[in-house]
């Protein structure tokens, strides 16, 4: 009875304490190809294994189409990961048909990830959308 009663408590504890998904999920409403374009300063880091590269990471996306990459458990706040991410994006395109949107400087970029950021306790979240 005892082993039980523990069991479960342990299992209680660790479903309130874990932490939530952690991506960043961009998706293109609009009506024709697009295309978004993260250059990166070249510098590694784990955590973003599958999405920062080299130098450049080119994603085309059809009206749409989303794309999520999964960054584990955690908050973008949390070890200050959104810190990590932006320092080492150097510059974003987004380029539709209609136009071209260029983030180039710390603070461009910064404002870029912060501004679609949704940290709610299941999921935190970057989501990006091209209209």
């Amino acid at each position: 009875m005892k082993l039980k009663l523990i069991i479960i408590m342990m299992i209680g504890f660790s479903l309130v304490s874990c932490d939530p998904a952690q991506t960043i999920e961009i998706e293109n409403n609009s009506n024709d190809l697009s295309t978004i374009k993260f250059f990166f300063t070249g510098t590694e880091y784990y955590k973003f294994d599958n999405f920062v590269t080299k130098d450049s990471l080119i994603i085309n996306l059809d009206s749409a189409e989303a794309r999520v990459f999964d960054f584990g458990i955690g908050t973008w706040e949390i070890h200050n990961s959104l810190d990590s991410l932006v320092n080492r994006v150097e510059r974003i395109e987004i380029v539709t048909k209609k136009s071209t949107e260029l983030f180039e400087s710390k603070d461009q970029v910064k404002s870029f990830f912060w501004d679609r950021l949704i940290d709610d306790r299941y999921r935190a979240r970057i989501i990006i959308k091209i209209e």
